[in-house]
C-alpha cells in the first residue's frame, strides 16, 4: 500500500503555551478511503537553514517509504515560517526526485509561489460553494466545490496549466506540464460525502 505524507497546519494553544502541529482527521480518513495509508510531516525537523535540511528530509522519505505528498490547507502563507520552509523544501525534493504532489487550498498557493506566481486577495470565497468552469479538455473534476480561502494565485506559474476557474475568474486548479503535481483550491475532505471524482483524480496523481 502506498504511503502518502501529509503536511500539517500550525496552531498555538495559549492556555498551555504550546505550538502544535494539527490536521483535520477527515483528510487522513479521505486518503484511507481511496486505498492509501498516510504519514504526517512534522514542521520542526526540516525547516532549518543548515545544509543538512535536504539530507534529513531525503532520509526521512526513505525511512518512511514515502510515495508522494499532500500539502494541506490551513494557515496563511507567512504566518508560520517553519511550515513555509518545510513545504518549500518538500517541493524542492519532489521536483528533484519527481515525486507526486497534491496541493490543497494553501497547498496550491505554496506550490504556485514556489513556481514563481504571486497571491492576490479574493472576496466571497469563505464558506461558499461554487461551480467549476473547466478550461481544458480534461473534464474529470467535480461540477461544484467548496471554498475556504482569502487568497488566490494572481496568475498561472511557469510549467503549469490552469485546469479550472471559478465564475469570478480565479484559478481553482492547475496541473504541472510534466510532473505529477496538481493544485486544487477546494477541500475534498470537507465534503459530507466524499466526491468519487476527487478520489479518482487523486488515484491518477499518485498511481
Amino acid at each position: 500500500m502506498k504511503n502518502i505524507a501529509i503536511t500539517l497546519r500550525v496552531d498555538f494553544l495559549k492556555s498551555r503555551n504550546e505550538w502544535r502541529d494539527s490536521i483535520d482527521q477527515n483528510l487522513g480518513f479521505w486518503i484511507n478511503q481511496i486505498g492509501y495509508q498516510y504519514t504526517y510531516v512534522p514542521n520542526n525537523m526540516f525547516s532549518s537553514n543548515d545544509s543538512k535540511a535536504s539530507i534529513k528530509l531525503m532520509n526521512w522519505i526513505k525511512n518512511f517509504n514515502i510515495d508522494g505528498f499532500v500539502l494541506s490547507g490551513g494557515n496563511d502563507i507567512g504566518e508560520f515560517r517553519n511550515r513555509d520552509k518545510t513545504e518549500n523544501l518538500i517541493l524542492d525534493i519532489c521536483h528533484k526526485e519527481k515525486l507526486p504532489v497534491l496541493g490543497l487550498c494553501r497547498g496550491m498557493q505554496v506550490m504556485g509561489l514556489w513556481a514563481g506566481a504571486s497571491l492576490k486577495e479574493v472576496e466571497n470565497h469563505i464558506c461558499e460553494n461554487h461551480a467549476l468552469n473547466h478550461i481544458t479538455d480534461d473534464k474529470s473534476f467535480p461540477e461544484n466545490v467548496n471554498s475556504f480561502h482569502n487568497f488566490s494565485l494572481s496568475h498561472c506559474p511557469e510549467d503549469f496549466d490552469i485546469t479550472s476557474i471559478s465564475d469570478d475568474g480565479n484559478i481553482e486548479s492547475m496541473k504541472h506540464e510534466t510532473l505529477s503535481w496538481e493544485g486544487w483550491m477546494w477541500h475534498p475532505e470537507r465534503n459530507k460525502n466524499f466526491s468519487p471524482v476527487d478520489k479518482a483524480r487523486f488515484k491518477n496523481i499518485f498511481k
